[in-house]
C-alpha cells in the first residue's frame, strides 16, 4: 500500500498482499470455525452427560446391576477422554490466539514506525 507507492520506504510489510493474507490467516484461526468448535463443545456437554445420567438412572430402576457398572465404566472413560481432548484443544487454540497477538503487536509496531517516517518525509518535504 504505501510502501510500495513510495518506493523510499522500501517495506513489503505493509503491502497489500502482506496485508490480505494477514487478516485472512486471522480470519480462518478466531472467525467461523473456532465458534463452531466451541458451539460443538457446549452442545456435548449440555447432551452427554444428562444422556448417560438417564441411561444410567434406567438401567438401575430395571434391576441391570452389571449393566450399570459397564455403563459406568464407560462414562467414566469417555469424561476422562472428552477432558483430555478439551484442555489439548483449548492450549493449542490459546497457542494460536497468542500467536496472533504478537504479531499484531509487532504489525503495529512496524504500522507506527512506517508511519513516523512518513510523516518526517512530508515534513521533510515541505521545508
Amino acid at each position: 500500500m504505501y510502501g510500495s507507492r513510495s518506493g523510499k520506504l522500501g517495506h513489503e510489510f505493509l503491502s497489500q498482499e502482506n496485508l490480505t493474507s494477514s487478516i485472512q490467516e486471522r480470519s480462518q484461526i478466531t472467525g467461523k470455525s473456532v465458534s463452531r468448535q466451541i458451539s460443538v463443545w457446549i452442545m456435548l456437554a449440555s447432551i452427554l452427560p444428562m444422556s448417560a445420567l438417564g441411561l444410567i438412572g434406567l438401567s438401575y430402576l430395571f434391576g441391570l446391576d452389571n449393566f450399570v457398572n459397564i455403563l459406568l465404566t464407560i462414562t467414566f472413560s469417555l469424561i476422562f477422554a472428552a477432558s483430555v481432548i478439551w484442555w489439548w484443544w483449548t492450549a493449542h487454540t490459546v497457542l494460536k490466539v497468542s500467536k496472533i497477538i504478537l504479531e499484531t503487536g509487532s504489525y503495529l509496531k512496524h504500522l507506527k514506525d512506517d508511519i513516523n517516517k512518513l510523516r518526517d518525509q512530508i515534513d521533510h518535504d515541505r521545508k
